[in-house]
C-alpha cells in the first residue's frame, strides 16, 4: 500500500511539473503574440507617416506649379507691353514717313530719311534686346523650376524607398517572431502529449 501511494504521489508531482512547464510555454507564446501585435502597430504608423510625406510632397509640387504659372503670367504681361511699345514705335515711324513724303524739298527728305533710319535702327535694336532679355529670363526660370521639381521628386522617391525597406524588415521580423512563438507552442504541446502518455504507464508499472 505504501509503495502504491508513493508511486501515485510521484506521478502527481511529475504531472504538476509538466503542467507548469506547459503554462510557462503558453505565457511565452502570449508574449510573442503581443510583440507581433506591437510590430503590426509600428508598421501601420510607418504607413501613415509615408502617406503624410507623399501628401506634403504633392502640396509642394502644386505650390511650385502655381508660382511657375504666376511668374509665367508676369513674363507674358511684359512681352505684351513690349509688343505694344513696338506697335507704338511702328506707328510713329509710319507717321514720320507720311510727313516726310509730304515735304517738297528733296534735301529735307534725304535728311529725314537718314534720321528715320537711325530711329528705326535704334528702336529695332531696343526691341530685340528687350525680347532677348525676356526670353533669357523665361529660360532661367524654367530651368530653376525643372531642377527644383526633379529634386523634390528624388527626395520623395528616396524617402519612400527607405521607408519601404524599413517596413519590410519590420514585417519580416514580426513574422519570424510569430513563427518562433508557434514553434514554442508546438514543442509545449508535444511535451504535454508525452507526459500524458507516460503518466498511465508509470501507474500501471507500480
Amino acid at each position: 500500500m505504501e509503495s502504491t501511494e508513493s508511486s501515485s504521489q510521484s506521478t502527481e508531482t511529475y504531472q504538476s511539473t509538466e503542467v507548469s512547464s506547459v503554462n510557462r510555454d503558453i505565457i511565452l507564446v502570449n508574449r510573442g503574440i503581443i510583440t507581433v501585435n506591437r510590430d503590426i502597430i509600428t508598421v501601420n504608423i510607418d504607413i501613415i507617416t509615408i502617406n503624410r510625406d507623399s501628401i506634403t510632397v504633392s502640396r509642394g509640387i502644386t505650390s511650385q506649379q502655381r508660382k511657375h504659372k504666376s511668374s509665367q503670367r508676369h513674363l507674358n504681361k511684359d512681352s505684351i507691353t513690349v509688343n505694344k511699345d513696338s506697335i507704338t514705335v511702328n506707328r510713329g515711324i509710319i507717321s514720320q514717313q507720311r510727313h516726310h513724303n509730304s515735304q517738297p524739298s528733296h534735301h529735307k527728305s534725304t535728311e529725314k530719311s537718314l534720321v528715320n533710319r537711325d530711329i528705326i535702327s535704334q528702336k529695332r535694336h531696343h526691341i530685340i534686346t528687350v525680347n532677348k532679355g525676356i526670353t533669357s529670363q523665361q529660360r532661367k526660370h524654367q530651368q530653376r523650376h525643372h531642377k527644383s521639381t526633379e529634386t523634390a521628386l528624388q527626395l520623395a522617391e528616396s524617402s519612400q524607398v527607405n521607408r519601404d525597406i524599413i517596413s519590410r524588415q519590420r514585417h519580416h521580423d514580426s513574422q519570424q517572431r510569430h513563427h518562433d512563438s508557434q514553434q514554442i507552442h508546438h514543442d509545449s504541446q508535444q511535451r504535454h502529449h508525452k507526459s500524458t502518455e507516460t503518466a498511465p504507464q508509470s501507474t500501471e508499472t507500480s
